[in-house]
This record gives structure tokens, C-alpha cells and sequence, in this order.
């Protein structure tokens, strides 16, 4: 369930590995506790909501955070699967965050990922279908996407004074 997912998310110690077991609809909110690496891993079920990334103002962190094999799945209503703002201090610098073997699937209100000020963003061996995009990322610096396809979507991929950008093999 949603609640036993913030649950694990907020109990994470140390090296933590969640599995989501089953479909999750709401939002989770995911503090990136200093030395604390943290992986959710979705086994293919469904995702529809935004999991919001507190980077808790360390710019430098070292932790990592990592979305695996999630079906992000959402339409009907303006919505950013992942997202972190730069408008408090605990929202500031999302940090080392990966996601890899996901899906994005919406409408043309649905952002895959929105991070402002964030460090080391990475996108890999994913999709994107019938969404605005894939990303939007501001002030980010450190941007890897690589292995990925959009289709069908309104725009793609928007890095605005992002810097250390590398993307390969995006159709």
C-alpha cells in the first residue's frame, strides 16, 4: 500500500532495498538521509503519483537514490512522477538519483521527471509514451540519459542551464 511504502521509505538505514509488490496510486515523499543509499525497485507494477525528492540542502551528498523497473503510469490532471524544487531549503538538491528499466506513460500534462538545482540525474534503458516529456531539468548539474525512447510525446528533453549533459542513443 501507499502508506506502508512511506513506511519503508522513511525507516531506510544505511544500503535499503524496497520492492513495491503490488500497483501504488499517491505520492511519497523521500528525504535523502545522509549516508543512506536507497532503491526502490517497482517489479513492473504500476505507479500513479509523484514521488518528491528533499535533497535536505547537501549539494555534495554522496548517497544514491534509484528507481528500477517502475511502471509510471498517469492522465487526466497535470502530474511529475519525480520531482524536486528548489523553493525550501530540505527540497533543494535532489542529488546522485537514477532511474533505470522504468516506463512513463500519461497524457500531455504528465512530466517524467521536474528537479531544479539537482546533481548527477541519470535516465537509462527507459521509455516515454504520450507524455509533455520525459524531463525537465533546470540548473541541474551532471545529466546522463542514455538508452532511451520517446514516442509520441509533446516535446522530449529540457535541460535550461543544466550543465555536464551527455545523452546517447535516445529515439
Amino acid at each position: 500500500t501507499l502508506e506502508e511504502l512511506q513506511a519503508a521509505v522513511d525507516a531506510a538505514a544505511a544500503s535499503t532495498w524496497i520492492k513495491i509488490v503490488a500497483d501504488i496510486k499517491g505520492n511519497v515523499i523521500i528525504k535523502q538521509k545522509e549516508g543512506v543509499d536507497l532503491s526502490i525497485d517497482g517489479s513492473a507494477n504500476s505507479y500513479d503519483g509523484t514521488f518528491f525528492i528533499h535533497g535536505q540542502a547537501r549539494s555534495n551528498g554522496a548517497e544514491t537514490l534509484e528507481f528500477r523497473n517502475i511502471n509510471f503510469n498517469h492522465a487526466g490532471s497535470e502530474l511529475n512522477f519525480i520531482e524536486s524544487n528548489s523553493t525550501g531549503s530540505v527540497e533543494r538538491y535532489a542529488h546522485n538519483v537514477t532511474v533505470d528499466g522504468c516506463t512513463f506513460t500519461g497524457d500531455a500534462k504528465v512530466v517524467g521527471l521536474k528537479i531544479r538545482q539537482g546533481f548527477d540525474i541519470t535516465v537509462k534503458n527507459s521509455t516515454v509514451a504520450g507524455m509533455h516529456s520525459l524531463m525537465q531539468l533546470y540548473g541541474t548539474a551532471g545529466v546522463t540519459v542514455d538508452n532511451v525512447t520517446i514516442e509520441n510525446s509533446g516535446r522530449g528533453i529540457a535541460l535550461g542551464t543544466s550543465t555536464d549533459i551527455n545523452i546517447s542513443n535516445v529515439d
